[in-house]
């Protein structure tokens, strides 16, 4: 499943390794493309799923996302460091 950045699949070969078996499945919530090109094999592809990017929402994703920024600043005042860090730094308080 590709969560990342679209181009991070090269979809190309993602079918052919669906069609050769080599794959037994492919979920895609981003795509190097959006919206997905007309007559793409994506589409319609027995063994494909493709969700929009706000597949991960649920009641209970906002409810612990909506924690976790709030833990995040608690233990940022306690400790200049957040315990749910994006993107990790050099940075020293």
């Amino acid at each position: 499943m590709n969560t990342a950045r679209g181009a991070v699949v090269d979809v190309d070969a993602a079918l052919r390794a669906l069609d050769a078996g080599k794959l037994a499945g492919l979920g895609l919530d981003v795509l190097p493309e959006e919206p997905v090109p007309e007559g793409s094999k994506l589409i319609g592809h027995p063994r494909v799923i493709l969700t929009p990017h706000a597949a991960f929402f649920s009641v209970e994703s906002e409810r612990e996302l909506r924690r976790k920024a709030a833990q995040n600043i608690v233990t940022w005042l306690a400790t200049g460091r957040p315990d749910y860090v994006v993107a990790a730094g050099t940075r020293r308080p």
